[in-house]
């Protein structure tokens, strides 16, 4: 089953303060959260942790990678590496528009 899914959002920063690099997140908006859920929910528990495989795709770059649940506020997070933001030209607080597919 694939879904493909589209939002905007602005990149976050989430760094403890004992760690010695930080993670940039995605927020996936609650409604898109809700309908990844929602198809989750139709398929046999296997996945770790409750991550989502899907194909991201952010201007020019498209790869496999996977969503993780955020405990705190019900949604998903996306991580973008490092080397994808230097790619990209993008950083913290920069608003980027985001194709998800569902696989």
């Amino acid at each position: 089953m694939t879904q493909d899914l589209s939002f905007s959002a602005k990149i976050r920063l989430r760094s403890p303060a004992t760690a010695k690099a930080s993670w940039h997140f995605v927020h996936v908006p609650v409604d898109i959260s809700n309908i990844i859920q929602e198809t989750q929910a139709l398929l046999p528990k296997k996945r770790w942790r409750k991550s989502v495989k899907v194909e991201v795709r952010i201007g020019f770059y498209t790869r496999h990678t996977s969503l993780f649940p955020d405990k705190d506020t019900g949604k998903y997070l996306l991580p973008l590496k490092k080397e994808v933001r230097k790619e990209l030209r993008i950083g913290e607080g920069d608003e980027v528009f985001v194709y998800l597919k569902l696989i």
